[in-house]
């Protein structure tokens, strides 16, 4: 049986523990050893040295590449034209609120005419457009602080939806006044 010497070793060691156990190698040796762990040491030293500047030099180089890289790659504010207010489309939200609004006014001065008396009905129709009156004046501000398009045009669905809202509510107060019409003259006959 061919054993490796590496084999041989260990089975020596297992062999003969006991009586290796209690050998105090001489002090000598470790003098010896000790000296060419400092030895080699120093040149582990230099070769940190050089592992310290190829680390620097690395570093270096990705602050560099990260740097042009989002500098070509990441749009900057100037460079995000997508939700810029330009001038034309401002004077066009202005126009627009100017026309909802008054088309607001009115149905809300028709619908009052409408309600004259009938509080309670009068009190849960104001609350529907009181709520999106808060959220128009919530979007100003966020407006007035982003100066971002897509608030404009939030803005507008707002408008869009209270001129909805207020038809619905007359539809409502006609469908009631032609059942009260129909009821009356049902008794009449």
């Amino acid at each position: 049986m061919d054993m490796k010497p590496e084999d041989r070793l260990e089975k020596f060691i297992i062999e003969h523990r006991s009586e290796l156990d209690s050998v105090e190698p001489p002090r000598d040796i470790w003098e010896k050893v000790a000296s060419e762990v400092h030895s080699n040491g120093a040149n582990d030293h230099r070769l940190s040295k050089l592992d310290w500047f190829w680390r620097a030099a690395a570093v270096l180089f990705f602050g560099i590449t990260v740097y042009f890289v989002s500098d070509r790659f990441i749009p900057t504010e100037q460079e995000d034209f997508s939700t810029t207010i330009t001038d034309q489309s401002y004077q066009e939200f202005i126009n627009a609120e100017q026309y909802y609004s008054s088309i607001i006014q009115v149905k809300k001065e028709e619908l009052n005419d409408v309600l004259a008396g009938k509080d309670q009905l009068n009190s849960d129709f104001s609350k529907d457009i009181a709520e999106l009156d808060s959220m128009y004046l919530l979007l100003q501000k966020d407006y007035d602080i982003n100066n971002d398009e897509l608030v404009l045009d939030a803005m507008i669905s707002n408008l869009r939806v209270r001129i909805e809202i207020l038809d619905r509510q007359l539809q409502i107060i006609e469908n009631i006044n032609k059942i009260r019409a129909n009821k009356d003259e049902g008794i009449t006959i």
